[in-house]
């Protein structure tokens, strides 16, 4: 009677540690899918960022360029502002020079009233 006991003892403590030994893999196994699964987003959040920093690259490079292009035009706005009026100015310089009179005349109360 205690061989057949210490049998199914022995058989007892050999499944356990199958069970052990399962549950080892079993936790191995989902160790090894959330470390994958984790990669995995890892990647793909990385991926939207590079696609978003290519984005906004893309859109800061067209704000540039059309930054760029409004300057240019005002630049040019100004020089034919400043071209026109040292044309008129050549034309008729006793008038300029009157209007800068006025002009002058016109600052110097305002700043002596204050």
């Amino acid at each position: 009677m205690f061989g057949n006991q210490d049998t199914r003892m022995s058989d007892v403590r050999d499944d356990l540690a199958a069970v052990r030994n399962d549950l080892a893999r079993l936790a191995d196994t989902v160790s090894n899918m959330v470390s994958g699964q984790s990669r995995a987003a890892r990647n793909n959040a990385q991926g939207m960022m590079d696609q978003a920093r290519g984005q906004f690259y893309a859109r800061a490079n067209d704000v540039s360029k059309m930054g760029n292009m409004f300057a240019s035009e005002a630049r040019d706005r100004l020089h034919n502002a400043n071209v026109e009026i040292e044309s008129r100015i050549e034309r008729n310089p006793i008038t300029a020079v009157l209007i800068a009179a006025g002009v002058g005349l016109v600052l110097g109360l305002m700043s002596r009233s204050r």
